[in-house]
């Protein structure tokens, strides 16, 4: 190598971008799973209630249509052969229809009030459950009924809401989110119950009258205890839904 005294260049590395050695790029961030789903509340005590009152409803409901059946019978009979009955039966089978009607009433209003404190709950549990399956607030599960009109369709709406938190997902299909049939037939025979009695006449004008009403009763009896019948399936379908989905959901720590 020749012995010289001109220095030696040497190239600089190149110079770093601004803070790259202090601060190292941060880890990607992944987007937040929205949270949708919580352990909801257990239904099946006030179910119990409710289940148990309205079949206490289908039995006098069962007892008013005999009474009404009996009454409109003795009433036929006594217009056919007017020596064979009594005005002091009529009067006992009048009393006896009276007597049920109130019976019946008294039972029908505390197995409302039962039926919508377990519907509130259940609707209560519904948003937790998965609340992107539920539209409307809680207050509604009772409101919904009170309400004129909207209490003809709103209350079978919420039914399918709480149906759909616990058994379905999010991106369930739309036709799987429609009423499910048992939730569609309770409530138009429960509908046509309630509608039938507006046209009753409570008139004692003629034989023509009460034999149209009589009919109209037992009609609005039969319907009613259908009405009943599903009703229960209901509360226990919906039950078990979100009894199971509450147990999944504290299975898996949520």
């Amino acid at each position: 190598m020749p012995d010289t005294d001109e220095p030696v260049y040497v190239p600089e590395p190149e110079p770093t971008p601004f803070g790259a050695l202090s601060y190292p790029p941060a880890p990607p961030v992944a987007s937040p799973r929205p949270e949708y789903s919580s352990p909801g509340l257990r239904l099946r005590p006030s179910a119990s209630i409710a289940q148990g009152l309205l079949v206490v409803v289908i039995v006098c409901d069962l007892l008013l249509n005999k009474a009404i059946w009996d009454r409109y019978r003795l009433v036929k009979d006594a217009v056919a052969h007017p020596l064979t009955v009594t005005s002091s039966d009529l009067t006992h089978s009048d009393n006896t229809v009276h007597t049920f009607g109130v019976v019946y009433g008294v039972a029908y209003l505390t197995a409302g009030i039962a039926f919508i404190v377990w519907f509130h709950r259940a609707y209560r549990s519904a948003i937790r459950h998965n609340s992107l399956m539920t539209r409307y607030g809680a207050g509604w599960a009772i409101g919904t009924w009170l309400v004129p009109i909207l209490n003809l369709w709103r209350p079978f709406k919420m039914t399918n809401d709480i149906r759909c938190a616990s058994e379905l997902t999010p991106t369930a299909r739309e036709d799987a989110r429609r009423g499910h049939t048992l939730i569609r037939a309770w409530w138009w025979i429960f509908i046509a119950a309630a509608i039938s009695v507006r046209f009753y006449s409570n008139s004692d004008d003629s034989l023509d009258a009460f034999y149209r009403d009589s009919t109209l009763e037992l009609v609005n009896g039969g319907l009613s205890i259908v009405a009943g019948v599903l009703a229960i399936a209901v509360v226990e379908r919906l039950t078990g839904s979100n009894d199971r989905r509450r147990e999944q959901l504290l299975a898996a720590g949520r």
